[in-house]
C-alpha cells in the first residue's frame, strides 16, 4: 500500500476582494459582531489555516477586536467585535489588515485589507459661528437686499449635515413683513419698507436645523438689524399765528 503525506505546500488563500468593506453605524453598541472573510488552504487539516490576526496601523486606537469559532467542519467562523462606542465625527474610516496562518512550521500566510467605514448618526446639531449678529442697512434699502448672512455648521455627514435657515415664529410674527431669511443661504433679506422714522431698529430670532431624516434640536441666534437714517423727509415749517383782540 502506497501512503501520500501531506507537505505544506499550499498558502492560504482569500477569495474576497481586498479592501473588504464592512459599514457599521456609530450607533452599535459594543458586542456586536460582524461577519469577515475565511481564507481556505488547499492543504491537509494539519497544515490548514490554523489561525487569525487582525493588526491595525494604530493598534492602540482600534475600537474592535478578532473573534475566531471553529465550526464542526473544520472551517473558521471570523468576526470582528465592535470593542467599544464609535464616534465618526472624531474617526469616520479604519484600515485593518486580517491575516491568516497555516499549520506549517514556519507556517504560511495570507492577508486581506479589512476597510471598515463608520455610518454617520444624526447626533450633532447646527452651530452658529457666533451667538449673535449685528448689521446696519439704509432706510432706503429696496426689496431684495441682504442686510446680512448668517453661517451655522453640523458636524454630521451628508444630510444631517445641510442646514436649513428659518425665522422662530415669534419673530415671523413680528417682523415677518419686513424681514425674510432664506432657508438655503442664511441671508437676512429685506422684503418690506424700512422707515427709520418708524422703527430704527429691529431685533429677532434664527434658528437652524439639519435636514436629516430625525432632525435635531435646532439652534438659534439673536439678530439685530439696525436702520439708518437718510434725508427723506422735507422740513416741515410750522407758523404759530399770534392774534391781538381790539375792543
Amino acid at each position: 500500500m502506497l501512503t501520500i503525506h501531506d507537505i505544506n505546500d499550499h498558502s492560504p488563500v482569500f477569495t474576497c476582494t481586498s479592501p473588504f468593506v464592512v459599514h457599521i453605524s456609530e450607533s452599535v453598541p459594543p458586542g456586536v459582531e460582524y461577519a469577515l472573510p475565511a481564507a481556505v488552504d488547499a492543504d491537509s487539516r494539519h497544515f490548514a489555516v490554523q489561525r487569525y490576526v487582525l493588526g491595525s496601523r494604530v493598534p492602540q486606537s482600534s475600537p474592535f477586536q478578532l473573534l475566531t469559532k471553529r465550526k464542526r467542519d473544520g472551517s473558521a467562523d471570523v468576526r470582528l467585535v465592535v470593542e467599544r462606542s464609535l464616534d465618526r465625527e472624531t474617526v469616520s474610516s479604519y484600515r485593518l489588515t486580517l491575516t491568516a496562518l497555516d499549520g506549517g512550521r514556519p507556517p504560511r500566510s495570507a492577508s486581506v485589507q479589512i476597510a471598515v467605514v463608520v455610518l454617520d448618526i444624526n447626533d450633532n446639531r447646527p452651530t452658529f459661528d457666533r451667538p449673535s449678529y449685528d448689521a446696519t442697512i439704509d432706510e432706503n434699502a429696496p426689496t431684495g437686499s441682504t442686510a446680512l448672512r448668517l453661517r451655522a455648521t453640523d458636524a454630521d455627514d451628508g444630510a444631517n449635515a445641510v442646514v436649513r435657515y428659518y425665522m422662530s415664529s415669534a419673530s415671523h410674527a413680528s417682523h415677518g413683513d419686513v424681514f425674510a431669511v432664506d432657508k438655503v443661504t442664511g441671508d437676512v433679506v429685506v422684503v418690506g419698507r424700512l422707515d427709520f422714522e418708524r422703527a430704527s431698529a429691529y431685533h429677532f430670532e434664527v434658528c437652524a436645523v439639519d435636514s436629516g431624516p430625525e432632525a435635531v434640536t435646532s439652534s438659534q441666534a439673536a439678530v439685530v438689524v439696525r436702520v439708518n437714517d437718510v434725508n427723506d423727509n422735507a422740513p416741515v415749517i410750522v407758523v404759530n399765528t399770534l392774534t391781538t383782540s381790539t375792543r
